[in-house]
């Protein structure tokens, strides 16, 4: 399964899986993404990505995705 990308506003990735949207948070060998929501709701949910594939997701979200936000953020 190939990695879905949107562009911030900023013009910065965002890394979209299962109706959530990551930041990058590092890189290295492995890509380190952290959920968006990690601030307003404190989610620790993290993915690993290898290069065009996710190595592992971490966690479980406390908070439900937002459609209406996926949205919004595909048109930037």
């Amino acid at each position: 399964m190939a990695l879905q990308f949107i562009t911030s506003e900023k013009g910065k990735q965002k890394l979209l899986v299962d109706g959530h949207l990551f930041f990058k948070e590092k890189q290295a060998a492995k890509t380190y993404w952290k959920c968006e929501m990690y601030q307003k709701h404190r989610c620790r949910v993290r993915v690993i990505t290898v290069g065009d594939a996710i190595e592992v997701v971490k966690g479980v979200h406390n908070h439900i995705g937002d459609a209406a936000y996926l949205e919004v953020s595909k048109m930037h």
